[in-house]
């Protein structure tokens, strides 16, 4: 008895064994790295426009085939996305320096790149036709740093101000309400005042209250795509994200055209994240 049972142990065991060599093989691991292009696609007036930016990504892939032919295949990513925005026509400033404090009006120049660093988790279905590899699915996006640089220039017409030229320094994570950067300030000539204000702001620098950062920790979106493959392993990816998602937060989507009292309206857009990517990879 003990024969027989050592016996049938013995086969399971090498089954168990076999199954799991099996399993090793239609597994398949690599990485890639490449360039992002994004933007934001939302409703914008006619003094505002969405323009792209450039980042890069970079990842590990893992494959499950079912088949020669077709799998599903997971990935973990850094991605930097993103866009600019400018806004330029009619608006208002808030001289918080003058005395009494002045809301002026007059003509503004607002542009600002903003870089998102996302960890990506895309999850696809992949059928391979030839050389060329198609894929498709969702991916879910977390937040790990967001920052923005630009410029502001303002000419006061009512009351008339010097013209003045500002820089932006934002960090929507970390920065508060009415925060500026460093010691550094420009003049700006109301009347017969010399108005001193920073020269560098932070993302809320223009805002009253903040009940949240500007964009949202989680971006849900689809994507598809599709690889040439130079051999078994090399490969040069071609990949569109389309965010599902509004990535910013209604509280925090202001409106330099109108403003409630002396701070930039708030108004409810819902604006999605657009990027396209090029990656150049390896699958062993």
């Amino acid at each position: 008895m003990n024969t027989c049972r050592k016996g049938a142990l013995a086969i399971i065991i090498i089954c168990l064994f076999q199954a799991a060599v099996h399993g090793q093989e239609k597994l398949s691991y690599g990485f890639k790295a490449g360039l992002n292009f994004s933007q934001f696609d939302g409703p914008l007036q006619a003094e505002e426009s969405y323009q792209n930016n450039a980042g890069f990504h970079l990842g590990i892939i893992v494959k499950f085939f079912v088949t020669d032919l077709f799998g599903v295949k997971g990935e973990l990513m850094y991605s930097q996305k993103g866009g600019q925005y400018r806004f330029e026509g009619p608006s208002s400033f808030f001289l918080q320096q003058a005395t009494p404090e002045r809301l002026v009006q007059g003509n503004r120049f607002y542009e600002v790149d903003v870089s998102n660093d996302y960890i990506d988790l895309p999850i696809m279905g992949f059928a391979k036709i030839g050389i060329v590899e198609l894929s498709g699915g969702v991916s879910v996006g977390l937040l790990a740093g967001s920052a923005g640089g630009g410029q502001l220039q303002f000419t006061g017409t009512n009351p008339i101000t010097s013209p003045f030229d500002l820089n932006l320094d934002h960090r929507y994570i970390g920065d508060g309400v009415g925060e500026f950067v460093g010691p550094e300030t420009v003049s700006v000539q109301l009347g017969n005042d010399q108005i001193i204000v920073p020269r560098q702001l932070g993302a809320y620098y223009e805002t009253q209250d903040k009940d949240s950062n500007r964009y949202r920790a989680l971006d849900f979106g689809l994507v598809g795509g599709a690889s040439v493959f130079f051999n078994e392993g090399l490969f040069l990816g071609f990949r569109f994200n389309y965010g599902l998602s509004d990535v910013t937060h209604p509280e925090m989507d202001i409106d330099f055209q109108s403003f409630d009292g002396n701070y930039p309206a708030v108004r409810n857009d819902v604006d999605h994240q657009v990027s396209y990517q090029v990656s150049l990879g390896f699958s062993f």
